[in-house]
């Protein structure tokens, strides 16, 4: 259940705390599903630790972070070939460093698939389970696969390393020809040019495969807070669902009193029996799918399912001089997706500069192919800038509706209090009372609904890769 962190008060001042000091801190509620064997508190912070440690992230950053190692010491190894130091030693040492690197990428591999299947199998039971359809918006199943996809590009990862091997082996044969020769021993241009462009491409493919977990980590740790926030709405409604239906069975009883005194038809009667039994399959659908949210999100921290997990976060705002416009200028740029699209517009400009040819066709195909990335680039920056723009309009619309919201939860306090009034008057049953706490509830609800939307909002807005 979401609780407010302050016990808003039933009188008048209640109003002036709820727009002053309006509280940010949620918390998941107990789950209305079947008891389960243990309970588990976890902050975000940990829930996301966990998450990281499931999907295997944490190995994957370990594996990049070895191999930017491993491709700082093929680097120096080409400058030694470079410096004429082509003994045999540096040229194995060149094979070494290309077989570790090949080794880390299939370990990488590995940890992609698994990460790519348990967090699909997540993301899924979260689509299963929304009811609102407004939660749909926080959730991007082609997104988290493109994301998790794209960590890797096998072929051309692959391809480059086929590359430097090659180019490896034709410095062998140079040196062995060499060896043979009276002329002056030195391996040649052209074989230092060709591998290091193999080796330039494979440092790019390795600058796109980090920008990829990058953009990996912000997919899953939305998915994340979506599924956080499914359970926190399905337990809400649960629990507003069974207090409306201790209502419903109440109202069926005093229809059947008063059709056995003949003061209300059978109409009513058959009406109010309908009423009951609609309430009861709908509060047994919700609880079906809360269990089905809190399986996929043990599933997703690599918890026992049996085990019931509350994540306690606290829902914070935007700083107060924050500026969209420079937040557009400085974050949209070096978004993972933007970072990768510059690297394709720097790897066409290095082409079309590298080319020293006089073939016309090709200085045209080069330069065209750099125009179509930066067009490609110049796009994408466009549509996530619009994109940024409209998530700064919606959460200024919350903020509207938290207004709003926050006003009939003072009006709904009022009418509890008249109400009991009224019931120590004698002028009206407890059972009307007893709708009064609900509609107190409600608005309590609504309130903290929005603050959990503008949690989900404020995330995307702040990494707006994640934006659509």
């Amino acid at each position: 259940m979401n609780k407010l962190t302050h016990k808003l008060a039933g009188s008048l001042m209640a109003f002036f705390i709820i727009m002053l000091a309006l509280p940010l801190t949620i918390y998941a509620q107990k789950t209305n599903t079947p008891e389960p064997e243990e309970s588990v508190v976890l902050s975000y912070t940990q829930a996301v630790e966990l998450v990281m440690n499931n999907l295997a992230l944490q190995e994957v950053d370990e594996i990049i972070s070895e191999m930017h190692y491993l491709r700082r010491d093929l680097r120096n190894d080409i400058r030694r070939l470079e410096r004429g130091e082509w003994k045999e030693d540096t040229l194995q040492a060149l094979f070494d460093e290309l077989s570790d690197l090949t080794m880390h990428i299939n370990d990488a591999l590995i940890h992609q698939d698994m990460m790519l299947q348990n967090t699909e199998l997540s993301l899924q039971a979260i689509i299963d389970s929304i009811t609102d359809p407004q939660n749909a918006g926080y959730l991007s199943s082609d997104a988290l696969r493109a994301a998790i996809i794209g960590m890797i590009d096998t072929q051309n990862m692959g391809g480059s390393i086929s590359m430097m091997e090659m180019r490896i082996f034709s410095i062998f044969d140079e040196i062995a020809a060499l060896e043979n020769s009276e002329r002056r021993r030195e391996i040649t241009y052209e074989t230092r040019r060709d591998l290091n462009k193999a080796y330039r491409q494979l440092e790019r493919q390795m600058e796109v495969l980090n920008l990829g977990q990058q953009q990996s980590k912000l997919v899953i740790e939305n998915t994340l807070r979506s599924l956080i926030i499914t359970v926190i709405e399905l337990e809400t409604r649960i629990e507003a669902m069974e207090a409306e239906l201790v209502l419903t069975e109440e109202n069926l009883r005093r229809v059947t009193v008063r059709h056995q005194f003949g003061r209300a038809s059978v109409n009513e009667l058959r009406n109010a029996q309908q009423a009951l039994l609609l309430a009861q399959m709908d509060l047994a659908q919700h609880k079906t799918s809360l269990y089905s949210a809190h399986n996929s999100l043990n599933h997703l921290l690599g918890q026992p399912l049996s085990q019931y997990t509350v994540i306690e976060f606290e829902a914070t705002l935007l700083h107060e001089n924050f500026d969209l416009s420079d937040h557009i200028r400085r974050a949209i740029p070096s978004t993972p997706t933007i970072s990768q699209l510059q690297l394709d517009v720097d790897w066409a400009n290095e082409a079309r500069r590298a080319y020293r040819g006089n073939n016309r066709d090709t200085q045209r195909e080069l330069r065209e192919a750099y125009e179509r990335t930066v067009l490609t680039r110049n796009q994408a920056m466009r549509t996530m800038e619009a994109a940024l723009r409209r998530a700064n309009n919606e959460l200024t619309n919350l903020q509207t509706t938290m207004e709003v919201r926050q006003l009939e939860l003072y009006r709904a306090i009022q009418r509890l209090e008249t109400a009991e009034t009224n019931l120590s008057l004698g002028t009206i049953t407890r059972h009307e009372v007893e709708q009064a706490k609900l509609a107190v509830f409600h608005a309590e609800q609504a309130i903290a609904s929005t603050l959990n939307q503008k949690w989900m909002l404020i995330f995307r807005i702040e990494n707006p890769s994640l934006l659509h």
